[in-house]
């Protein structure tokens, strides 16, 4: 299965930051013998292999970060699997636009206070 746009796209963006933080990344990214395409395709064959069915964002940068730091890691095939990774857009189904998420508020549950054997009650 062929890694979608999206996802690529999201993998080379994390790199590309992690690049401009650290210039020896900077070196490794740019490695002739490695690229984002069979980048995207390790990440998915170690999914596949793994047999979980949920990741963490940062398992799967560190696995696009040590694809390009292992030198033996090469010639990767695709494979049939997916991954996916968070984002905070929202597609609206509606309108077919990518919406930003609005952060959800926390709610707070106001319990009674308990009352406790023999007390009187001003309530």
């Amino acid at each position: 299965m062929k890694a979608s746009n999206d996802f690529q796209t999201t993998i080379q963006e994390h790199l590309n930051e992690l690049a401009s933080k650290d210039p020896l990344f900077a070196e490794t990214l740019k490695k002739k013998n490695k690229n984002i395409n069979e980048c995207c395709h390790y990440i998915l064959s170690e999914v596949q292999k793994a047999k979980r069915n949920a990741w963490t964002d940062p398992e799967i940068f560190n696995m696009a970060v040590h694809y390009y730091d292992e030198d033996d890691i090469k010639n990767v095939k695709s494979i049939n699997n997916y991954s996916a990774i968070h984002t905070t857009e929202k597609v609206s189904e509606v309108e077919g636009k990518v919406k930003k998420e609005e952060p959800k508020q926390s709610v707070k549950r106001v319990l009674p206070k308990q009352i406790i054997e023999n007390q009187i009650s001003l309530f």
